[in-house]
């Protein structure tokens, strides 16, 4: 797996907080033991450390992760990346760093060429949805339900490429009209 460290146009910001960086690294039992502190993984150790379709973007604070987003990406009839997971430990949340996770993942579809950026969140999990909100993502029609019974709802943002240049448009559309296409599995 390639260690992608950068991209043009990603800013940090927060700027009070010091010491810290948003990179992709290769999967290790750090961040599994991060993620199993917050969900029970749904893959054992050793499928997480050995798959190749999961990408690993982490935040760190003095080197320590306080922040994590786990990847999958799906170029089948659509181009898309899923967020699976984000995580912002306790004691930094509601500090402006999740904005820069999906800042990070965005500007990395971006530089991809894919079409949609996705992730489905908890009924319950009213922050998450907000923060997604915040960053432009829209609610999908796309409905369903966790194992545990809770209604999953799904937000996606769709990224424009202008045929004239190299630019990419993104669009800010607060609805989905009714002739818009939702990203599917």
């Amino acid at each position: 797996m390639t260690l992608i460290t950068n991209y043009k146009n990603f800013n940090m910001i927060n700027e009070g907080i010091n010491n810290r960086s948003v990179q992709f690294e290769n999967r290790t039992n750090e961040h599994y033991e991060f993620i199993s502190n917050y969900f029970k993984p749904y893959m054992s150790l050793e499928e997480f450390l050995t798959v190749d379709y999961l990408k690993v973007v982490v935040m760190r604070i003095n080197n320590e992760i306080v922040g994590l987003t786990l990847l999958v990406t799906y170029n089948k009839k659509v181009s898309k990346v899923k967020i699976v997971y984000t995580i912002i430990k306790k004691e930094y949340r509601n500090k402006g760093l999740n904005q820069e996770l999906l800042n990070f993942v965005f500007n990395y579809a971006k530089d991809i060429r894919y079409e949609y950026v996705i992730a489905n969140i908890r009924e319950s999990n009213k922050s998450s949805l907000n923060s997604f909100l915040k960053y432009g993502f829209v609610i999908s029609r796309k409905k369903g339900v966790y194992e545990s019974g809770e209604k999953k709802i799904r937000v996606f943002k769709k990224i424009n490429y202008d045929s004239n240049s190299d630019e990419q448009i993104i669009e800010d559309d607060n609805a989905i009209s009714s002739n818009e296409q939702t990203p599917t599995e």
